[in-house]
């Protein structure tokens, strides 16, 4: 099926915000490794992962937790537990 992160170009923005200013760049679709196509079923395979693993509360208590896990780190929700930032 055609990308949808790219819709077939193979590529895609991103915006980087760095000192306060905003800046955008174009690089190669990271979902479908610059081809404009992916697996239809291992598409909807990752979005359900990245749903479960990312947080969608609004984090309304504004609280978070940092962790360490098998070398990676960040900032977990404290609201729903789900990942809020990493690195």
């Amino acid at each position: 099926m055609i990308c949808p992160s790219c819709k077939g170009t193979g590529k895609m923005k991103i915006i980087v915000y760095e000192g306060g200013k905003k800046n955008e760049c174009k690089i190669g679709c990271i979902d479908c490794n610059k081809t404009g196509e992916v697996d239809e079923a291992a598409w909807k395979a990752r979005k359900k992962a990245e749903k479960e693993f990312w947080c969608s509360c609004g984090n309304p208590s504004g609280d978070a937790h940092y962790y360490e896990h098998g070398g990676s780190h960040g900032w977990n929700c404290a609201d729903c537990g789900k990942v809020i930032q990493v690195g």
